[in-house]
């Protein structure tokens, strides 16, 4: 017998019947943890409301990245805001090319990006006769995802534009100020960034590097 061989056998075995019942223990209270990590993030995006910084230091804390489909994605947030407000004189229009873009952030975090833009989309729009809200992705030369969202209520007047990502600035009555200032430090935890274009509508980009 090859001793070499058999006694290192024996003591892995030891060690493992001894640590067993500390590891298994160990290992489900791990699993119920990330559990009750995600049930907590789904509970919260349930509610649906434009998030609060104590909101966002909780989804930060349970921040998970994974690759998800922008096409999907976009068809729920379109869902949830249509579910959220009242907009029977506004369209929705998207176009996702190619249909099966993925993107690589928190999906968590990234839909109350979307939440937030296309609820200030709806507001801005408000009763106007003939609504647009239109919603596009692609991928551009330098394989950066783009999502843009776009609303052909009023322009934002520049010297609006040039504040609205300032932490508590807001134009609206009872607005917390927050939304957009909340968005942006989202987009830069998830690697990329949120830019107000220029022109005679409200175009919206969320880049994704």
């Amino acid at each position: 017998m090859d001793f070499k061989i058999v006694i290192p056998v024996i003591i892995s075995f030891v060690i493992s019947v001894i640590l067993a019942p500390v590891i298994i223990p160990f290992l489900r209270r791990l699993k119920a943890s990330q559990t009750e990590r995600t049930d907590g993030v789904k509970s919260h995006l349930s509610k649906a409301g434009t998030p609060t910084m104590g909101g966002l230091i909780f989804l930060i804390a349970v921040t998970v990245t994974s690759l998800f489909y922008v096409k999907a994605f976009i068809d729920r947030m379109v869902e949830l805001a249509r579910h959220q407000n009242t907009c029977e004189n506004i369209t929705f229009h998207t176009n996702i090319s190619p249909a099966d873009l993925i993107v690589y952030a928190d999906e968590n975090l990234i839909s109350q990006v979307v939440i937030n833009l296309l609820k200030n989309a709806i507001q801005a729009i408000g009763t106007q006769a003939g609504g647009k809200i239109e919603i596009s992705a692609r991928c551009n030369d330098s394989e950066e995802v783009l999502i843009e969202i776009k609303n052909n209520g009023p322009a934002i007047p520049p010297e609006i534009a040039d504040h609205i990502f300032i932490p508590f600035f807001t134009t609206k009555e009872g607005g917390s100020g927050i939304g957009l200032s909340i968005s942006r430090q989202i987009m830069r935890l998830s690697g990329g960034s949120i830019t107000l274009l220029p022109g005679k509508e409200t175009k919206f980009v969320l880049k994704f590097k």
